[in-house]
């Protein structure tokens, strides 16, 4: 017993990545020998985070893959998130009686606190 505890304390789990753990019912996975290599769970980077920003019809002419933008979250209210447009959309919903296009974008996320779910207000620059 003492031999199979030294060996539990000397285990190491190591991951290519900083991120949490995606893998559903985790613990079904106790008891199983897993052999230098073997897949054990699946990781999430969650050094980046993807948000979807409505953007008015007017202002949507003005947005393209590259802007830099910046996010304040309703969670982190003194908080500035950055980063960049990724993609917009092609085609206006309607949202709220008002036509709208996505414009996704990228955000830096190094401390992992962005969380799926979250809202909030962002703004692009644009020009010099």
């Amino acid at each position: 017993m003492d031999r199979a505890k030294e060996l539990l304390d000397r285990t190491q789990l190591r991951a290519h990545i900083d991120g949490g753990i995606a893998t559903p019912h985790i613990e079904n996975a106790v008891g199983r020998r897993l052999q230098h290599g073997d897949s054990f769970a699946e990781i999430m980077d969650n050094s980046q985070a993807i948000v979807d920003v409505a953007v008015d019809d007017v202002d949507a002419g003005l947005v393209h893959p590259g802007l830099r933008a910046v996010m304040k979250l309703n969670s982190y209210a003194t908080r500035t998130f950055r980063g960049r447009v990724s993609v917009l959309s092609p085609k206006a919903e309607m949202l709220h009686d008002e036509r709208v296009f996505f414009a996704r974008v990228a955000l830096d996320n190094p401390d992992g606190v962005l969380l799926a779910g979250m809202e909030g207000r962002g703004t692009g620059t644009i020009g010099w």
